[in-house]
């Protein structure tokens, strides 16, 4: 028996290129092993410039909340306004949380738009998402339900009550949970060509689409560990990330949410739409081809977006990784040659709020 087995051994290793595939191969898992070349993401760059690096230690999340004794570590990077501090009798405004898209960099992708927000004085994070950046990896769950939940677990450990928060593709999943789970803790939400209905996803449907990311999964995940790429497409952690983002994410129930927000016509979510009480902006995947690159400027304790008509999001504002780059002009003048809209978000009624749930974790032993 072993004699055929080494005979069919040799048989299969006999021509060259099987020989130096196998070496190649070898000599890349153990280049990812040993250095973890890094072609995309940047995890052991400095923070940009002007950022602060932090880290907060949260429960591990499902969609249905925390986990008992498991922790997940986050990372953020933390902006600082110039100016100096309020008085004491001026109320600190709220800060400014970013969340990316996928896939991504993580919150580096903010790295010119973030500056550029401070300059109202305001604080403003960028969440590296967990599976990105330098956040944990292989997480059970990457839903955007269970990514609302860590978001808000990580504004708990900062001690942040109310934040405009802003959710980028993927992330305007998450935000539209947030406006679900925790009314009170946001200030305003942003959605910058975002998800937020199944039916603007692919094909619209649901079992298609998770279809399509099984299969996703053989191919960006499974399949590149038989292909000597040194981690030129990234390394699995990350690809990892982005096939679960949406394989575990239900869009279907994120419309009905959106319409008790809002109650009202909406056979046409889109750019135009006009929502009781000015709760959500989209530019994006929202059942409409207005996207736009976006100029935000916060007045007051309102984030406010400027649309110019006749721009689209395949132009040079966005950059290599997905950031948003200097092609987005922050914080100019209203003019007549563009739509601006106000946001601002009231939380419900306190007899509808949800209890709000303070998330302590058990500390791991140092």
């Amino acid at each position: 028996m072993k004699a055929r087995a080494f005979a069919f051994l040799r048989r299969v290793l006999r021509p060259r290129w099987v020989r130096v595939y196998l070496a190649l191969l070898l000599l890349s898992h153990l280049t990812i092993q040993i250095f973890a070349p890094d072609f995309w993401v940047g995890y052991h760059l400095k923070p940009p410039a002007g950022a602060e690096r932090i880290f907060v230690d949260v429960p591990r999340m499902t969609d249905a909340g925390p986990v008992a004794d498991k922790i997940v570590r986050l990372s953020l990077l933390k902006w600082e306004p110039a100016e100096p501090a309020p008085s004491s009798a001026s109320p600190k405004p709220a800060p400014v949380l970013l969340l990316h898209g996928s896939p991504a960099q993580g919150a580096r992708d903010y790295r010119n738009l973030a500056p550029r927000l401070t300059e109202t004085g305001r604080t403003v994070y960028a969440l590296d998402r967990v599976g990105y950046g330098n956040s944990s990896k292989w997480v059970p769950s990457y839903s955007v339900l269970t990514n609302a939940r860590y978001t808000l677990a990580a504004m708990e450990e900062l001690g942040i009550e109310r934040a405009h928060v802003v959710g980028w593709s993927y992330s305007g999943g998450v935000v539209i949970h947030l406006t679900d789970i925790a009314p009170q803790r946001l200030a305003s939400v942003t959605m910058l060509g975002a998800i937020g209905i199944q039916e603007g996803e692919g094909s619209g449907s649901y079992y298609f689409e998770h279809f399509k990311y099984a299969v996703g999964y053989v191919a960006v995940v499974i399949l590149p560990e038989f292909i000597p790429h040194f981690n030129l497409i990234g390394d699995s952690a990350i690809r990892h990330a982005f096939i679960r983002d949406f394989w575990d994410t239900d869009q279907r129930p994120l419309r009905a949410i959106i319409i008790a927000l809002a109650p009202g016509d909406h056979a046409q979510l889109g750019l135009e739409t006009s929502l009781a009480g000015s709760v959500v902006f989209s530019a994006g995947q929202i059942k409409t081809a207005v996207g736009g690159l976006l100029r935000l400027r916060i007045v007051a304790d309102r984030l406010v977006v400027v649309a110019p008509e006749q721009s689209g999001f395949a132009g040079g504002g966005i950059g290599r990784g997905g950031q948003l780059g200097n092609g987005i002009a922050l914080l100019v003048a209203m003019t007549q040659d563009v739509q601006h809209l106000h946001f601002g978000f009231e939380p419900r009624p306190a007899h509808v709020q949800p209890q709000r749930q303070r998330h302590r974790p058990r500390r791991p032993v140092q």
